[in-house]
């Protein structure tokens, strides 16, 4: 959790110079100082969720924590983008689930090369 934590605080400063130009839900993930990410990390019910918001039903989010005078959901529907956030040494991957879900097909875990290849984008720390 301190992990992503400290990368959340590169990715507000990141957003903030390059927004996104549509709302999306993002799932932050962090290798923990390894060049590759397992994919048993991202848990079934944060896939549902980034699926959900890119579906025709949509999504709504319940914001259990936060700032003061946050709202208290999240609602997101035909999303062009369900962003998953890796921290890799030294990169920070940008990758939607799908393209996620496609290489998670084929192994265990997700190599920074391989990440780098699917990316929506790569951010070099």
């Amino acid at each position: 959790m301190k992990q992503e934590a400290n990368i959340s605080l590169v990715l507000r400063h990141y957003l903030k110079a390059n927004p996104i130009p549509f709302s999306c839900p993002i799932e932050v993930k962090d290798t923990r100082g390894k060049m590759y990410f397992n994919f048993k990390e991202l848990k079934d019910k944060q896939v549902n969720n980034a699926l959900a918001s890119k579906s025709s039903k949509g999504n709504l989010i319940r914001i259990s924590g936060g700032t003061v005078g946050g709202p208290d959901y999240a609602w997101y529907f035909k999303t062009e983008l369900a962003p998953i956030f890796i921290h890799y040494p030294k990169h920070l991957i940008i990758i939607d689930i799908e393209a996620f879900l496609l290489a998670k097909k084929d192994s265990k875990s997700l190599s920074l090369e391989k990440a780098k290849d699917i990316a929506h984008k790569v951010i070099f720390l």
